[in-house]
């Protein structure tokens, strides 16, 4: 099977994005733990914003002390550090909680993280537009789709 990773920038942090990694959703230390917040933040996302009406893909945490890179904000895999991707494969992942591959893996730094603060709207982004190449919608400039979203979700607190 090839592989195929796309990333949003060559700086120290790889923003995660969209691909067959070959290591995700095999990671221990990822939780499948639901944020408080996080069903309404996803709402926004993937309903509001992006206009998807079926279920979305489902989201896994990284937690301190997992994130060790980026002071804290990614998971280093392979080399790189990652803040959060979209796995777009087939394979099921290590979790009983899907047979398809296809799920979030994302960065949550610290206890006051808010979701605007995270991927999330980013790599739901490449689930629903399957934007790989960041041309698109999935582009980390002013006034695309998923900066807007993004924007959306500065009043979801992401703590009880």
């Amino acid at each position: 099977m090839e592989s195929l990773v796309v990333v949003t920038g060559l700086a120290v942090t790889l923003a995660g994005c969209a691909g067959d990694y070959p290591l995700a959703g095999y990671n221990p230390n990822l939780s499948a733990e639901v944020r408080p917040g996080q069903e309404e933040a996803v709402d926004i996302v993937w309903r509001s914003q992006y206009g998807q009406a079926g279920q979305s893909p489902p989201i896994f945490w990284m937690y301190e002390p997992y994130l060790d890179c980026d002071g804290g904000k990614g998971w280093l895999n392979n080399g790189v550090c990652w803040d959060g991707m979209y796995v777009h494969d087939e394979r099921p992942v290590a979790f009983d909680w899907t047979t398809s591959g296809m799920h979030v893996e994302l960065a949550w730094p610290g206890w006051f993280t808010r979701f605007s603060e995270t991927s999330l709207a980013h790599e739901l982004c490449h689930a629903a537009f399957e934007d790989w190449d960041h041309e698109g919608p999935c582009a980390d400039t002013e006034g695309t789709l998923s900066v807007r979203a993004k924007l959306a979700l500065e009043g979801v607190p992401g703590q009880k």
